[in-house]
């Protein structure tokens, strides 16, 4: 995936068209995410994100679920504000 465009909204869209897995607690949890955090992240970050976007969802589910290490620390950061929308077991969405 490239790296920021010159129109934000229509490179959020395009960071939230990625964010749609074929796994339905990545979608949950990306999606939670770029609700909340995606306005407020750095262009490190963003690259970050992309980065991780790029990974193939097994790969990337292991790296959200502290399974996989990530590759530098700007990844781990944002794995950690990630994991930070999981929910407790027995809630709703």
């Amino acid at each position: 995936m490239e790296t920021i465009r010159a129109d934000p909204a229509e490179e959020k869209s395009r960071v939230r068209w990625h964010c749609r897995r074929g796994m339905k607690e990545l979608d949950v949890l990306l999606e939670r995410f770029m609700i909340t955090d995606y306005d407020y992240l750095s262009a490190a970050e963003h690259r970050g994100l992309c980065h991780l976007l790029d990974q193939i969802d097994p790969d990337l589910y292991a790296m959200i679920m502290g399974l996989k290490p990530p590759e530098n620390d700007t990844e781990a950061r944002l794995l950690k504000r990630i994991r930070a929308h999981k929910k407790p077991a027995g809630t709703r969405t």
